[in-house]
């Protein structure tokens, strides 16, 4: 990062966050912490979102539409450490969680024919039981 010229033009810039598969904040915070300065447009650049700069300053050649949408959509997506998905599958198991908030962390419906009525009741539809993760990391 320091041996990078950060005097860039919105093009330049969009490039390396492309390239860095980084967001504009994730790469204005490092460059803050690094006490490194972004003047004149390149500063303008990174206060964009990352989707409006990569849009309208990202060249075709690097990256076409279809990629930046696809990238947008996968960073949009919940991912969690496998280490906590299978400490909350075991806690499934042994009834220490619900199923409800398996199927939450997987993005998936609750499974009915194995979801006890407590389970179901302990449902709170699109909000994550972060008491029932308590002790699983």
């Amino acid at each position: 990062m320091r041996a990078l010229d950060w005097a860039v033009t919105p093009a330049v810039l969009a490039q390396r966050v492309w390239g860095l598969g980084v967001s504009t904040q994730a790469l204005r915070t490092r460059l803050r912490y690094l006490r490194l300065d972004v003047p004149g447009q390149g500063a303008a650049a990174l206060q964009l979102a990352t989707q409006r700069l990569v849009t309208e300053h990202l060249s075709s050649a690097v990256a076409s539409a279809q990629d930046v949408t696809e990238r947008m959509a996968l960073s949009a997506r919940r991912r969690f450490p496998l280490r906590l998905l299978t400490d909350l599958r075991s806690a499934v198991d042994s009834g220490r969680a619900s199923q409800a908030s398996l199927a939450w962390v997987l993005g998936t419906p609750v499974e009915e024919e194995d979801a006890s009525p407590d389970d179901q009741a302990d449902s709170m539809g699109d909000e994550l039981r972060t008491d029932l993760l308590d002790g699983l990391f």
